[in-house]
């Protein structure tokens, strides 16, 4: 696990961009928060948002020519994965928050965005999405029963990498969240909910030529 210090949802996206480094090429994001540090750091964005209002903002804060870089595309929990299925050029990197989860056959349909060796990061916010992104990252020894749920393993992702982010404020207390500790004082607690938790997951050269689950 990598623990970071960020100020904000924009500030984690530029880290993870100066992290991982993706390859010339649109960057896909999926209901992310700070998602414009994407065209602020002179890279295309396919941005789909469940909310038009809050993407239309962010996209007029940010300057001059940059702007040009991201196209937005509303979407909702039933149009999503038909909207990732239709991306005419795949990609090296996705960012999505863990609503994507919540979507019937996104994951997959992400999963098929990226090219071999891409990354998927899933960002997730609070207890309830630390579940989720848990339950995602736990191997699996036994096979799912109905043989019906999507899981990394199937579609080709192999696990890369799990990072905690934070403002400085809430270090201690993310940290303490993130490695299953108690945290004693209820501003504490408070201040670890707020941090990010970002699960990686990188797409095998094995799930191109084998092709994927779903």
């Amino acid at each position: 696990m990598s623990v970071w210090q960020v100020a904000d949802a924009a500030g984690l996206v530029a880290a993870l961009l100066g992290e991982l480094r993706p390859a010339r090429g649109p960057i896909i994001t999926v209901d992310l928060p700070g998602w414009e540090a994407i065209p602020r750091s002179a890279r295309h964005a396919v941005v789909f948002t469940r909310d038009r209002a809050a993407a239309t903002a962010a996209l007029a804060s940010i300057a001059g020519a940059k702007r040009g870089l991201a196209r937005l595309q509303p979407v909702g929990a039933g149009s999503l994965a038909t909207r990732l299925g239709a991306i005419d050029a795949r990609t090296r990197l996705v960012i999505a928050s863990t609503w994507l989860l919540q979507c019937e056959g996104a994951l997959a349909a992400a999963a098929g965005a990226l090219r071999p060796d891409g990354i998927l990061a899933l960002v997730g916010q609070g207890q309830a999405a630390q579940a989720r992104l848990a339950h995602l990252s736990r191997p699996r020894t036994t096979p799912i029963e109905d043989g019906d749920e999507d899981t990394p393993e199937t579609l080709g992702l192999a696990f890369a990498g799990h990072i905690v982010a934070t403002a400085p404020i809430g270090f201690d207390a993310a940290v303490a969240s993130a490695e299953g500790c108690t945290v004693q004082s209820d501003h504490r607690r408070r201040a670890g909910a707020r941090h990010f938790d970002v699960v990686l997951w990188r797409k095998t050269a094995r799930a191109e030529a084998g092709g994927t689950h779903g």
